[in-house]
């Protein structure tokens, strides 16, 4: 070990850090009716505005609701009919930001035990930053292993050989959002059906996406305003998408996708003073379904991505907590929250074909373990165990994604230029990690399945397919060509473990998120299919690959049609509809019925109407003879 370096001793030990010092007063200037307000000071229409809800029918016409918005400072506000709230009015709400110096309250005593607290915010001091290591191992700690002042604290959150530093900054020195943790205008929109969204979401939601802790943390957190605004109306949000369950029918919600801009605004001003809460809310955020279903991926995703890649490491997510002085449930969450957000990233980057903000040698924290999702006593309902193990199994998966990723899918490693036996090389390699996994996990099937568990299988069989897709696409020569049997491996994996997978999920349909993973893999794979159509050789081959996407397809319209009923198979739409713009462009521009029409399972559902398989097909002959 190092030994202590050298300290003078004229530099005398550092105050205990207590943050009861008031800052010194400011005198303000009054300002005249005349004088023009700044645009950093938040607009005095703005702070008077309410969402009225409460619409007399019998005093006014619902046409007239803008113009009689409350702007008294504090009107009554008792909301009764949730389908008379102006929307248009709610998306006028923005967040504020103030850059005004406040006091920090009371009670930092227990700072040292959570790097979330109200009015701060927690940084990560990484090795090569101009307050780095070199410097801040010089440094006299007090007792709370903490050096600075109000506005600027080092805080040793792991006093090791290899120590690790947050730094406190307060949040206003950050141009915080004003109203982080201003509840009335969400809490209004959704009164009084709070508590069955969040049932509804801890049911349908969390077991898919565990990012968030338990429902009494959760509830906790809610009664101390510690959630910001964006995490507490996503919760209602994704709620609100299973408000399906017929007694419930007869209550209306808000429209889901009116609150999208709201929320992500929030976002976007949160982003400046990262912490847990609001990174489980961005990727929760990721999860919302898209508000249309058009030809581009969801706008901004890979931009929104980088964002939360951005956040996770500025609040040092990437860093193993198991030596840090902050509380167990903290280190288990921190450890959940990185794993959610590589696995973003990898799939993500994937999906959309962008290279990856993450490195192997950037980040060190341990796998997750059934123990993360243990309370304090390390206990566990006998229900959480599936789907915990099922999350464990979907974020080891991100570990293959990025040697997918580095294997074939890099600027510097692409398969295209690359030699068949050295694709087939890193094939094997691949599928190997592939193989252990499904022994490792045995992810559950059939009637025992619920919608994670499908999450899981589809991600896995996505990875297998990129990685024979790869292998096809590489440079052979003629005589490896007679000997090549990748395409054949290819179809055996799609009619034998695709196809099984969603004959399964269509033959016992489950309630729950189905992650927007999901799209990315099955629009993956409708493209290989395609692909493969337009690249036969001879009409046998043709009418056999012509027919595998036939199937595909059909069971894509399946999952769509099953999707009138409940939200968890919208995954399915987006992929149908890739699908169809392309054939639609290939083989004619008609337009028939609505995509989610019931139809005999022995037509094909084409972008132009149901037609017969052969009638689908016969412009294509014509296209390519």
């Amino acid at each position: 070990m190092a030994s202590r370096p050298y300290r003078s001793k004229a530099i005398k030990p550092q105050t205990p850090c207590t943050f009861l010092t008031k800052p010194k007063a400011r005198k303000h200037r009054s300002r005249t009716n005349n004088q023009i307000i700044s645009p950093l000071e938040p607009s005095p229409l703005l702070q008077n505005e309410v969402v009225e809800s409460v619409i007399n029918h019998d005093q006014r016409e619902r046409s007239g609701l803008s113009e009689e918005l409350a702007l008294a400072p504090n009107p009554p506000f008792t909301p009764l009919q949730l389908d008379d709230i102006d929307l248009s009015f709610l998306a006028r709400i923005g967040p504020r930001y103030l850059i005004t110096e406040k006091h920090i309250k009371p009670g930092s005593e227990h700072f040292n035990s959570s790097t979330s607290m109200h009015d701060r915010t927690c940084l990560y001091s990484g090795i090569s930053s101009d307050q780095g290591p070199s410097l801040l191992r010089h440094l006299v700690y007090d007792q709370l292993d903490c050096f600075g002042n109000d506005r600027q604290l080092f805080w040793r959150v792991e006093a090791q050989e290899d120590s690790a530093y947050m730094i406190v900054y307060p949040s206003h020195h950050l141009d915080g959002h004003a109203d982080m943790y201003e509840y009335d205008h969400i809490e209004a929109v959704f009164t009084p059906h709070q508590t069955e969204l969040v049932d509804l979401y801890f049911t349908y939601v969390h077991t898919s996406f565990p990012v968030l802790e338990s429902r009494s943390t959760f509830e906790k957190k809610r009664a101390n305003s510690c959630l910001p605004v964006s995490l507490l109306a996503l919760v209602y949000l994704h709620g609100s998408a299973f408000w399906h369950i017929p007694h419930r029918c007869i209550f209306p919600l808000i429209d889901q996708h009116a609150l999208h801009p709201y929320i992500y605004s929030c976002l976007t001003f949160e982003a400046r003073t990262p912490n847990l809460e609001v990174i489980q809310a961005l990727l929760l955020y990721t999860q919302l379904p898209a508000r249309f279903n058009r030809a581009p991926n969801y706008p901004g995703i890979w931009s929104t991505t980088s964002l939360l890649t951005g956040m996770a490491q500025d609040i040092g997510l990437h860093i193993d907590p198991s030596g840090w002085s902050i509380i167990p449930e903290e280190r288990k969450l921190r450890r959940i929250l990185w794993w959610a957000v590589l696995l973003h990233e990898k799939t993500m980057a994937h999906w959309l074909g962008r290279p990856s903000h993450i490195k192997w040698d950037d980040w060190n924290v341990e796998p997750l373990q059934l123990k993360d999702f243990a309370d304090e006593d390390g206990r566990m309902e006998v229900e959480c165990v599936s789907w915990a193990n099922a999350f464990i199994a979907l974020t080891n998966l991100a570990l293959i994604f990025s040697d997918l990723l580095d294997s074939f899918y890099s600027v510097r490693s692409n398969f295209q230029t690359m030699k068949r036996e050295v694709a087939l090389q890193k094939g094997r390699l691949i599928k190997d990690k592939i193989q252990v996994w499904r022994e490792t996990h045995g992810i559950a099937s059939g009637t025992n399945a619920h919608a994670y568990h499908y999450t899981a299988h589809l991600t896995a069989l996505t990875i297998e397919l990129s990685t024979q897709r790869a292998i096809l696409g590489s440079k052979m020569s003629v005589e490896q060509d007679s000997h090549d049997t990748t395409i054949e491996d290819i179809y055996h994996t799609i009619t034998q473990t695709l196809f099984n997978i969603l004959d399964s999920r269509l033959r016992h349909p489950v309630s729950g998120l189905c992650l927007n993973y999901n799209k990315g893999s099955l629009s993956m794979i409708g493209s290989l299919l395609i692909s493969l159509v337009l690249s036969s050789t001879s009409e046998i081959i043709l009418n056999e690959r012509r027919t595998t996407l036939l199937e595909f397809h059909a069971r894509l319209q399946l999952l769509v049609n099953e999707d009138e009923d409940c939200q968890s198979a919208e995954f399915a739409q987006f992929a149908l509809g890739r699908v169809n713009l392309i054939l639609e462009e290939l083989f004619g521009n008609h337009r028939g019925s609505s995509a989610t029409e019931r139809r005999d399972p022995n037509t094909t559902k084409t972008p132009w109407g149901n037609e017969t398989n052969e009638k689908f097909w016969i412009s294509y002959r014509i296209a390519f003879p």
